[in-house]
Formats: C-alpha cells, structure tokens, sequence
C-alpha cells in the first residue's frame, strides 16, 4: 500500500509532462498561424496598391505626370513613376511602388511593369497595358 502514494505523484507529473507538451504545440501553431496571417495581410494589400495603380495609369492614359500626381509619387520625367507607404500602419510594414514604362511592340498600345517591393524582397509584379491617345507620349 505504501507504493500506490508514489504511482499516483508518477501519474500526475506525466499528466503534467503531457499536457505542458500540448501547450508548446499549441503556442507554436498559435504564432505561426498569426506570422502566417501577417504575411497574407500585406501579400493582399501589395496586390491591391498594384491593381490600383494600373488602373490610375489606365485612366491617364500613359500621362505619367498625371498618373504620379493621383498616386502621390514621383515621376522621373522619363519613364518611372516611384511611390512608398505603409500596407500595415499598425505593424509598420512599408512598401515601394515603381511604375515603369515598357515597350508593347504594338503601335499606339502603351505598356507598364509595376513592381511593389517590401525592402528588396518583390511581393508583386503586375503588368498593365492601355491605348494611347494622340498628344500623349
């Protein structure tokens, strides 16, 4: 009888073992899944921020002077437009928008890779592609 004290401590403390175990997994899937979360959050607004800048070139028809006024960026004068700003205030992730002008091969069909970047790592390539409108070039 004097044995049965000591198996039940021996349960208890493998119980514990066990289930302090559990924990660790848990904890571990918990931060993965909420990295995971942040890294599809500013996955998502860096395809947006792309989706809405060719549809600001889109709308201006190539005019990138416009085009870097609507996305309050800067144009080079030549052939790049550059933005930056946040995809998440709250987490401080921020990014680089570059606007660049390619050549179609098509007559009278404008063309633009952009680009949004966090530091030097590309989240998103988008190209887009417009009609050009005598006058602009």
């Amino acid at each position: 009888m004097r044995n049965k004290p000591t198996l039940v401590l021996v349960e208890m403390v493998i119980l514990f073992l066990v289930f302090a175990i559990a924990a660790v997994l848990c904890l571990s899937a918990f931060f993965w899944a909420k990295e995971t979360s942040k890294e599809s959050f500013a996955l998502d607004q860096a395809w947006i921020q792309a989706q809405s800048a060719a549809e600001v070139v889109k709308f201006c028809e190539g005019d990138f002077a416009a085009a870097a006024k609507l996305l309050d960026g800067t144009w080079d004068g030549e052939d790049q437009i550059l933005c930056s700003g946040e995809l998440d205030p709250e987490e401080k992730i921020s990014y680089t928008l570059t606007i660049t002008l390619t050549d179609s091969g098509v007559p009278a069909l404008g063309q633009a890779e952009i680009c949004v970047m966090q530091g030097d790592e590309d989240l998103v390539r988008l190209n887009t592609a417009w009609q050009e409108v005598a006058g602009h070039e």
